[in-house]
């Protein structure tokens, strides 16, 4: 299959909408303010986008190169027992399982 993760419908979904939206720029080409802003408003959208993807990657990538190197201790604080001492504090401060004073 040359695209197997798309439908027939969700390409002339995709169609109709970049139809749309070349439509709303060619009527900010003829000099329509409000094509324009549409067309303005879609291209930030899109740069936006851009940017949180390539944010996203230059942190898993560092991640791939710096956190493998790190212990597992390191990473992950929650899976050692000493480091999470509360356990028997929280029996000793709640009287309504343990001791009942009068």
């Amino acid at each position: 299959m040359l695209i197997p993760r798309f439908s027939l419908r969700w390409l002339f979904v995709l169609t109709g909408v970049c139809a749309l939206f070349f439509v709303v720029l060619a009527a900010g080409w003829r000099g329509e303010y409000w094509a324009g802003g549409v067309a303005i408003a879609v291209l930030f959208l899109i740069v936006t986008l851009i940017i949180h993807a390539a944010v996203f990657w230059l942190a898993w990538l560092l991640y791939q190169m710096l956190g493998r190197s790190l212990s597992d201790r390191q990473r992950d604080p929650l899976r050692t027992a000493e480091l999470i001492p509360t356990a028997g504090l929280i029996e000793s401060a709640n009287p309504a399982q343990g001791d009942r004073q009068p």
